[in-house]
């Protein structure tokens, strides 16, 4: 994709002319070009637009209002249509979806080896292979098996296969269902509290009623808990915190997504995660691992596991249209002992849905988008300029503790 060394300016056409950018735009849109990202979001007077840069096309957040692009070389090419320069108000700005973590230098080269299976994740992790795209069928004709070629009598030894490189990708029928039934949970994750044990003077820290007295909390009719006793109080196993068992009833009854999500709940004191909890992350992206011989700064001796993270936009499943520019997402964590296990607590995060969600992106403003779920990577192998990258000695931990915000800690990996 590179610039044969002429001035490139890029055009939206508005129906009757070809339109430049103006600078700060053109620029985003050409760095986005040549790292061969296929998206990136700007934002112009009052509108907000997605640049497809694989279609060639502009597109209006608001109105889904599309209009053709183009870049050409000024003094090479030719339009059909005729030029007019932009009318941009003072004040008016762009916001690239790609921040700079995510670019990177022109000065570097990488050189990729062929990707070889991760011995870390067990065999019976969810994980698919790559395939081939065949060719469509025509309707009413039956396939026939592909001939097998004949057998070889040659003493050449053939070269070994080449290993298909593996991902975690979300089977929507195999992911994880709601385990069911409150009695299970509260089963599991609390004990329940007779009279003498219960101190006379506490309050339920959800209901703010004493804990020998019955609950005052608004039940909705239809709900689970609606059928729970308002006086039985019970503590969370993992804290020991008490509270009304309908309480915790009702925290189970706002669990986001209950029907997609397994229940789990966060202690209302100290955070702690009770059940296994879940995301809103998209059931449609990619997590592909591979590894490399190279090292990153600050451990050296060490390979470098490098994780390519890929989303499509979608529709989640409370009906949200979602918009997954920015993607794919190179990130790189050093592949020595507690390296290897990180990688571990990636993957489960990520069949949990817990690494990326849908928000508003911090970098353009844009809603309903994919952004990282304050789980943070390192996305600069070589360098350390945006804060993202290496050496940074404390990176592993932190990000442990991260994960185990989230309920994925090293004890679930035993």
């Amino acid at each position: 994709m590179a610039s044969s060394g002429g001035m490139v300016q890029w055009y939206f056409n508005d129906g009757a002319n070809w339109t430049p950018y103006d600078v700060n735009s053109n620029t985003s849109i050409e760095n986005t070009y040549q790292t061969g990202t296929k998206e990136l979001c700007i934002k112009t007077y009052s509108h907000t637009y997605t640049v497809d840069l694989l279609n060639k096309k502009q597109i209006n957040i608001s109105t889904g209002t599309k209009r053709d692009i183009k870049r050409s070389e000024i003094g090479t090419d030719t339009m059909s249509l005729p030029v007019r320069l932009p009318l941009v108000p003072h004040g008016a700005s762009i916001m690239p979806q790609i921040p700079a973590t995510y670019l990177q230098p022109a000065s570097f080269t990488y050189h990729m080896p062929l990707p070889v299976p991760i011995a870390t994740i067990p065999a019976t992790s969810d994980l698919s292979f790559s395939r081939p795209i065949s060719a469509p069928r025509k309707s009413g004709t039956k396939s026939s098996p592909t001939p097998k070629p004949p057998p070889s009598h040659d003493d050449t030894i053939s070269a070994p296969p080449i290993m298909p490189r593996k991902k975690y990708k979300h089977e929507p029928n195999k992911f994880p269902r709601a385990i069911g039934t409150y009695d299970t949970f509260f089963h599991n994750y609390t004990e329940i509290k007779n009279g003498e044990k219960v101190p006379k003077d506490e309050m339920c820290p959800i209901c703010l009623t004493l804990l020998l007295e019955p609950a005052d909390v608004d039940i909705p009719k239809k709900s689970r808990s609606s059928s729970m006793p308002l006086d039985v109080v019970c503590a969370l196993k993992k804290c020991s915190h008490i509270f009304h068992m309908v309480c915790i009833g009702t925290m189970l009854d706002s669990t986001p997504n209950m029907k997609v999500n397994e229940l789990s709940i966060s202690c209302p004191i100290c955070q702690t995660i009770h059940g296994v909890k879940t995301g809103d992350q998209p059931v449609n992206g990619t997590m592909l691992v591979t590894r490399e011989g190279s090292s990153v700064p600050g451990y050296e001796g060490y390979g470098t596991i490098k994780i390519r993270y890929g989303f499509h936009h979608g529709v989640s499943e409370t009906g949200t249209k979602y918009n997954a520019a920015g993607f794919p997402r190179v990130c790189y964590v050093p592949d020595c002992p507690e390296g290897k296990t990180v990688l571990e607590l990636l993957n489960l995060a990520w069949k949990r849905r817990l690494i990326f969600t849908i928000g508003t992106s911090v970098t353009t403003g844009c809603p309903n988008c994919v952004v990282w779920n304050n789980i943070h990577h390192k996305t600069e192998p070589h360098s350390n300029t945006s804060g993202h990258g290496f050496p940074d000695p404390n990176f592993l931990k932190n990000i442990k503790m991260e994960l185990a915000v989230q309920g994925v800690t090293e004890e679930e990996l035993k």
